[in-house]
């Protein structure tokens, strides 16, 4: 039995009844559900037997000094607690289903199909077309508010900023889970990049020389899209210790300088320092094949792999590498037009 359980079958034990010994019954059958709740070592570590033993005194305080009709009212601070036990339960429900998942997670992709910073209705088929029971898909860079959003030459991306855009993805997100998919919302700030004019955000005013591969016409401190480190594989390294020591779910980090030599990926396994600085779920992304995927997870590389490309152009994806089918090609030309089916929707199944 869980902590949400428990709590709606405690709350359901204190209505009137017109039996005063049918309380004292129910305090008494609440007692035997503690026992077996404080057995359960999943949910020591935030609710301990005594706490639960307490909150049923309290109940019960509540139940006499206060009307039925009064209790929520009166027991703030309890319902305060109940509520935290429910968010804490559904937790430990979702880390529990995110850690069984499958190895091969949907890579969080700019389409460019999210018309006006809305998800359009054409996103609930082409993310439920990539789901499959427990499955992990990462949607696109979302934007968390109005100045999040840059990058004009990449339009149409969407946002969560508004009441309106998060009705936008709750059909989006149903579409997923009732296929029993795990879904992510990978929210952004394109910083410096915003389209705002004035002000914009970012972590430095002083201007950076000139780069033909990575120049735009911005001003400081907007000028520069592409940015450097002296020692990127020391900075990725402090990045994964600091977010480990936030308990963050997962780390997804692209392979650096994947090559084809001699049409094998090669794979320079730059991030076993991130691996090894961060605790939780560590995804590799950036070029996997089917192979290469399955054998980093093998030698504990890593413990997911995300793919991109591949499986923007096979929506039946894990099916494919499962069976070591042959996979469709990919259009780039369509990887950020705003056509809501071409290279979108109409990629091909294996059963076709």
């Amino acid at each position: 039995m869980g902590i949400y359980e428990f709590s709606v079958r405690l709350v359901a034990s204190y209505t009137p009844r017109g039996d005063p010994d049918n309380l004292e019954r129910c305090v008494e059958f609440r007692r035997a559900d503690v026992a077996i709740i404080g057995s359960d070592q999943r949910l020591s570590s935030f609710l301990t037997l005594e706490t639960i033993m307490k909150i049923i005194e309290a109940f019960q305080k509540c139940h006499v000094d206060h009307p039925i009709k009064k209790f929520f009212g009166e027991c703030t601070d309890l319902k305060i607690k109940l509520d935290r036990c429910f968010r804490q339960e559904k937790a430990l429900k979702r880390k529990a289903n995110f850690e069984e998942s499958k190895k091969i997670v949907l890579a969080p992709l700019t389409r460019s199909r999210s018309y006006g910073y809305l998800p359009q209705s054409q996103a609930i088929l082409y993310y439920s077309q990539r789901t499959t029971k427990g499955g992990l898909l990462i949607a696109e860079a979302t934007g968390v508010s109005s100045d999040a959003q840059g990058m004009s030459f990449i339009p149409h991306t969407p946002g969560i900023w508004t009441k309106e855009q998060v009705e936008a993805w709750k059909p989006i997100v149903d579409a997923v889970h009732v296929k029993g998919g795990i879904f992510f919302c990978q929210i952004w700030h394109v910083g410096r990049a915003s389209d705002v004019e004035h002000e914009p955000i970012s972590s430095t005013d002083k201007p950076v020389e000139k780069d033909g591969d990575n120049y735009l016409d911005f001003s400081i401190p907007r000028r520069y899209l592409g940015c450097s480190d002296s020692d990127p594989d020391a900075l990725g390294v402090y990045m994964a210790q600091e977010l480990d020591k936030l308990g963050v779910l997962y780390c997804n980090a692209v392979e650096p300088e994947m090559v084809m030599v001699d049409g094998e990926m090669q794979i320079p396994h730059r991030l076993h320092g991130m691996r090894e600085a961060f605790k939780g779920t560590f995804m590799v992304g950036g070029g996997y094949g089917r192979e290469e995927g399955n054998k980093v997870v093998a030698d504990g590389y890593a413990d997911m792999v995300v793919y991109g490309r591949l499986f923007l152009a096979n929506p039946d994806l894990p099916k494919r590498f499962q069976l070591n089918a042959p996979l469709n090609k990919y259009d780039r030309a369509t990887f950020y037009t705003d056509d809501p089916v071409v290279g979108y929707t109409d990629y091909p199944f294996l059963d076709d």
